[in-house]
């Protein structure tokens, strides 16, 4: 049943050019998903998400001492949104593995 997540036919998203994002890619813009934090500020408004996303994954990426030419796997990794951007601000090389077939 997970595996259907990201394989519907996301009219949304395709419209938009972030095609399995749908509404949270409109709000967003990007394939990030809502962040993981306990901040009522970045949850009560949509346009902070993108955001409060980003912090997250910069955060585990602290944690983890990712940096530039590490080596990172993403399992899970939906539609790569954390993947592009740790390859894109920290210079690592990120394999993303997901059951979709998109």
């Amino acid at each position: 049943m997970s595996q259907l997540h990201y394989d519907w036919d996301d009219e949304l998203g395709r419209k938009i050019g972030l095609e399995g994002a749908s509404i949270i890619g409109l709000i967003t813009g990007e394939h990030l998903h809502p962040p993981m934090v306990n901040d009522k500020n970045i949850w009560m408004y949509g346009e902070n998400w993108k955001l409060g996303a980003e912090e997250c994954v910069r955060r585990l990426a602290k944690k983890a001492k990712i940096s530039a030419g590490s080596d990172v796997l993403d399992v899970g990794c939906g539609m790569g949104g954390s993947c592009k951007l740790l390859a894109e601000e920290y210079g690592c090389n990120v394999t993303g593995i997901n059951l979709s077939r998109k």
